[in-house]
């Protein structure tokens, strides 16, 4: 595999994950979160791991002119395989998860979208809509204010 598809986390992703997890709520997004980090530590310590034990093997091929056992490369290379394989399992399982969570959000925005709907329509003026018929606020658009300026009254037929 060419680049690691597990990026180390940014200080921002890493701090928005911990507050997510320290809210306490279980929803699936928090639960794959504490999986994800979970995960992501033990790769982590895997890979440091195989990284410690090939920099010996190169100290002691470089350093002490050494010969290396053929056993020993052979462990470090079926151990980075298995991470290598874990790291793809980790990685179609993120991707996996890109959809369920993908369609979550597009279903909370347009809840979002829809609350805000819901709020700003009482609060449009007449103008903003066109009211059927006669003018609710024709009576009200007429007076006016202490500064002189006409103030329109919301159009009392568009609310339900």
């Amino acid at each position: 595999m060419l680049g690691s598809p597990v990026q180390k986390p940014t200080l921002h992703r890493s701090i928005g994950t911990k507050v997510l997890l320290a809210e306490g709520e279980d929803t699936p997004f928090a639960e794959h979160c504490r999986h994800y980090e979970d995960s992501y530590r033990h790769l982590q310590a895997e890979m440091q791991s195989l990284k410690d034990q090939v920099q010996e093997l190169h100290r002691d091929l470089t350093k002490h002119h050494s010969l290396i056992k053929a056993e020993i490369m052979a462990d470090i290379l079926r151990k980075a395989l298995q991470v290598d394989a874990q790291i793809g399992s980790e990685y179609a399982s993120v991707e996996g998860m890109r959809a369920a969570f993908q369609e979550m959000w597009e279903e909370s925005y347009q809840r979002v979208a829809d609350e805000q709907e819901i709020y700003e329509g009482p609060r449009q003026p007449c103008w903003a809509h066109p009211c059927p018929g006669a003018n609710p606020c024709a009576s009200e658009a007429g007076r006016q204010s202490p500064t002189n300026q006409i103030q329109a009254a919301p159009c009392s037929s568009l609310s339900p």
